[in-house]
């Protein structure tokens, strides 16, 4: 019997090798059921080779296997079984996926219906005016409520501006000039408001439903004509008395009547109406001086003061014009302190600073105001929305259509709109002139 051990399988010939554990494994009964239930348990060398190991060492070694009284057949086979059913797991079992379900109430904590959902770009969305006005209900106050537009570039539309050659030759050369012209007299405020309400400070961006849009130093230099490069104003809020010596250096005013003015206005600040009533008296001063044959240099004193007067005056109501609507801050005399090289200050960026700033706080939920170069602002929303362009005066209406003369500007003419199309008469919002 020892001579056929292994030789037959269920009264067949096996090919089998003639070892106890081979023969027994063959008369097992079938693994169970389950990912590997139809490859059946490996071998052990199979294990072992996946573990990093030498697989076919390991066959060879238990082969020489003795048929003794002491081995327990089953005993082995239930360790190989178990062995496999123990490391299947690590092999085979997918990592577990997160639950997304659980982390849905955190989403809704830190997202805002209609708004934005992933908030860590747009930290302070909390403070923004956008949230009051979506929460508000049918009759609530705030849905009437609009910003107050702070607007003083008509102030330099009104001014009674001299005629004299060398007035102008200074403004020129100041590269000021185009701020004398740019401006509007009349703002479409519903506009202004709009845009406003979809700025963000996060990114400095108008957040429209075709994507975000800036106010860049190109449309800067396009718009207002003034200079994009040279150096950055690099100014610092300066005390009440090194505001009354400056004004006592560059526009004659004695110190003691500048603290007057500064304790009144509690601050270095000049009222409006006085800059300009300085600017004439000495346009009349150098007018005087000139025509009773005045010594040059005296002629040129009063003549320098007036422009200096009038570049205050002139950017103190367009590209620094703050809320208050009626002063001026006095530092920026210092850079009219040498005429001839006024043109080399970077005027067009810091007049976009200066209403990005005024944007980031009219942005704000308990803003009220919006101040700035609304001229600017007006002038670039009309420019790159050209369907917000129905200019009437009055009950007079005008439609402005550029995109019709595109080749007039060098471009490509394309399809233009119906001129009588309905949609374009219900949308469009008016601009007053």
């Amino acid at each position: 019997m020892e001579d056929n051990v292994g030789r037959t399988r269920q009264g067949r010939a096996s090919r089998a090798h003639s070892s106890a554990p081979k023969e027994s494994a063959a008369n097992a009964p079938p693994p169970k059921r389950g990912r590997r239930g139809k490859q059946g348990p490996p071998v052990r060398g199979t294990h072992d080779a996946e573990a990093g190991g030498s697989g076919g060492s390991r066959s060879r070694a238990r082969r020489p296997v003795h048929d003794d009284d002491d081995f327990d057949v089953g005993q082995y086979l239930n360790e190989l079984v178990d062995y496999h059913e123990d490391e299947q797991p690590t092999v085979e079992e997918p990592q577990p996926q997160p639950n997304n379900e659980d982390e849905e109430p955190n989403v809704q904590e830190e997202s805002y219906p209609g708004g934005p959902r992933d908030l860590s770009l747009l930290k302070n969305y909390h403070k923004h005016r956008a949230i009051p006005i979506w929460d508000a209900q049918h009759n609530d106050p705030i849905l009437n409520k609009s910003l107050r537009c702070i607007v003083s570039a008509n102030k330099v539309i009104k001014i009674q501006k001299p005629t004299q050659d060398w007035f102008w030759e200074y403004i020129i050369a100041s590269g000021l000039e185009p701020l004398v012209r740019s401006n509007f007299n009349v703002l479409d405020y519903g506009v202004l408001w709009a845009f406003a309400e979809r700025w963000h400070p996060e990114t400095s961006t108008f957040h429209l439903p075709i994507g975000e849009m800036d106010i860049t130093l190109d449309d800067v230099q396009c718009l207002l004509h003034i200079s994009i490069q040279g150096k950055f104003l690099n100014h610092v809020k300066i005390s009440r008395p090194d505001g009354a010596q400056m004004l006592s250096s560059y526009l004659g005013i004695d110190e003691g009547d500048a603290l007057d003015m500064f304790a009144t206005l509690k601050g270095p600040y000049l009222t409006h109406s006085y800059v300009q009533g300085l600017f004439m008296d000495y346009l009349d001063a150098a007018e005087t001086a000139f025509a009773n044959n005045a010594p040059m240099h005296e002629v040129r004193m009063y003549r320098e003061r007036c422009v200096r007067a009038f570049l205050l005056f002139l950017v103190g109501c367009t590209i620094f014009s703050n809320k208050t609507s009626y002063y001026l801050d006095v530092v920026y005399i210092q850079y009219f302190a040498d005429l001839s090289s006024v043109h080399e200050w970077n005027w067009g960026s810091v007049a976009l600073v200066h209403l990005q700033n005024y944007l980031d706080y009219a942005s704000q939920a308990g803003s009220t105001q919006l101040a700035g170069y609304m001229s600017l602002f007006e002038g670039w929303i009309i420019t790159h929305f050209p369907t917000l362009s129905m200019w009437h005066c009055g009950n007079l209406k005008a439609k402005h259509l550029p995109e019709r003369v595109l080749r007039q500007f060098k471009y490509v003419q394309g399809i233009p709109r119906d001129p009588d199309d309905l949609w374009f008469e219900k949308w469009c919002l008016g601009f007053k002139i």
